[in-house]
């Protein structure tokens, strides 16, 4: 103990009250702080940029058959999971009508009725033509 009350410390330099290997540790908590923030930030990615950039045009329908995953996810109770189901499906064996999207693990007759006004299958556009195709939805913000 010195004159005015303050406690010598054996390894503490008396004028900071920091332990001289101090810096040292704060150096590798840093450095651990870092390795974790980017280990974290691969772990958890950010949704991609091309997923936001393509949405169909409001007075067009879909072809399941030909649109990409990221335009089939505007469909109602479509996200990201399914709408890769539904490309993977139709590489093997295109769709030819609405009940063929049920072969999708997911996809219901109540999900397939609710996209029914989005789609149309060239298969049968000479049968079915469809001029009073709804508008598709579009993101609200």
């Amino acid at each position: 103990m010195t004159g005015d009350g303050e406690v010598d410390l054996p390894g503490v330099a008396p004028e900071t009250g920091i332990s001289p290997s101090r810096p040292a540790v704060d150096r590798t908590l840093l450095l651990i702080a870092i390795v974790w923030a980017i280990v974290f930030s691969a772990m958890y990615k950010s949704p991609p940029i091309y997923h936001l950039q393509s949405i169909p045009e409001a007075d067009t329908t879909l072809d399941p058959n030909e649109a990409p995953w990221w335009e089939l996810t505007v469909l109602p109770r479509v996200g990201e999971t399914l709408a890769r189901q539904i490309v993977a499906q139709r590489k093997q064996t295109p769709f030819r009508c609405l009940a063929d999207l049920q072969r999708v693990r997911g996809i219901g007759p109540k999900t397939a009725q609710r996209a029914a006004r989005f789609l149309h299958f060239p298969a049968n556009d000479s049968i079915n033509k469809r001029t009073d195709a709804p508008a598709l939805p579009t993101n609200p913000r």
